[in-house]
């Protein structure tokens, strides 16, 4: 049992070699394209389960693309346990989400506390989906007002969610 599941650590982690630089690509072609700021992903993963067995649900920022002028967040986005964020739920119901900062406040005041500390004015935000369960959040940010069409930009990340979900699903097949 032991070797199997050695075998299976050891084919999963080909996979990700393998395909993180064109999921990095992709962001960064994202970024460009959507004139974004950063663009992060975070990826869903297991957490620690309660002393009632429940599991808590994490993410972790597994790849940043960054403009010239802008400094890394990723490090600020590891082991995020998902029952702090309220905005984790919203996504996860509502799929997608565009707007001026301060349309967070209702949702997650502290992810929108978060977010202001790194100087983000807009984003956009939506949850990459597998073929059974979702695999991570897509988060544009931009820092400088700019005129923004929130279509547009769905339609660009969603083709950006579909690549980086093929990649990640192949060791599914």
């Amino acid at each position: 049992y032991d070797d199997y599941k050695e075998r299976q650590h050891d084919e999963a982690m080909k996979q990700r070699t393998l395909y993180a630089p064109q999921i990095q690509t992709a962001l960064d072609q994202l970024r460009i394209n959507t004139k974004a700021d950063r663009v992060l992903f975070l990826e869903y993963h297991n957490g620690t389960v309660s002393t009632g067995g429940l599991p808590f649900k994490f993410a972790s920022a597994a790849f940043e693309s960054l403009s010239d002028d802008i400094y890394p967040v990723a490090s600020q986005y590891a082991d995020v346990n998902l029952t702090l964020l309220p905005f984790a739920s919203y996504i996860h119901k509502h799929s997608y989400h565009c707007g001026n900062i301060e349309l967070l406040k209702d949702i997650d005041k502290s992810l929108m506390y978060r977010m202001m500390s790194n100087n983000v004015e807009h984003l956009a935000i939506t949850e990459v989906r597998g073929v059974k369960e979702p695999l991570g959040i897509l988060v544009l940010t931009y820092t400088h007002p700019i005129e923004h069409n929130c279509d547009e930009i769905r339609a660009q990340m969603d083709r950006t969610a579909i690549d980086i979900a093929v990649k990640l699903e192949l060791k599914k097949k």
